[in-house]
């Protein structure tokens, strides 16, 4: 373990702690001091993060897409999180609407259905998920997930119009 001093390619100077074999701590020094230094980093990705949140909070005004509920940082994400979401949902539906075969869903109690029939509704299902910490837990969710609270969505809907019209 040795800390080695060096300038980074933002004109900081600073120094780093590299470990391992001597053989490949020049390249490591050179590597760490090639690239931002840790504030510089930071404020960078700080400014990254404002601007993708600023562009997403613009495409959603133009979408016309709902407002989301929380704090606004947590909104402010959200709305970048959502806006992938839907893109990446959109995408596989595109891809189960162009199938021959049909694509069943089996919800948890054993009833298959067929994706085809409900994509539309489950796509605008998703679209009025207006919780931002939905959003942000789900970041990560595989595309399953969001068919499974989609069509949960979609169950609720058709059951509280089942009990109105009784």
């Amino acid at each position: 373990m040795a800390w080695y001093y060096g300038t980074y390619s933002c004109g900081h100077e600073g120094r780093v702690n590299i470990t391992g074999p001597g053989k490949d701590r020049g390249w490591k020094i050179e590597r760490r001091f090639s690239g931002l230094c840790p504030e510089c980093y930071k404020k960078q990705m700080e400014t990254e993060r404002e601007k993708e949140n600023e562009e997403s909070r613009k495409i959603s005004e133009e979408m016309n897409l709902p407002e989301l509920t929380g704090t606004p940082k947590q909104i402010a994400w959200a709305n970048t999180l959502r806006l992938k979401a839907l893109n990446k949902f959109h995408e596989e539906a595109e891809h189960i609407r162009s199938r021959k075969k049909k694509t069943y869903y089996t919800t948890d109690d054993e009833e298959r259905i067929s994706l085809k029939d409900v994509i539309d509704d489950m796509e605008n299902a998703l679209v009025r998920i207006t919780d931002a910490t939905f959003w942000i837990n789900y970041r990560t969710a595989p595309f399953s997930v969001y068919i499974r609270e989609a069509y949960d969505i979609i169950k609720d809907r058709d059951n509280t119009k089942d009990q109105e019209g009784m």
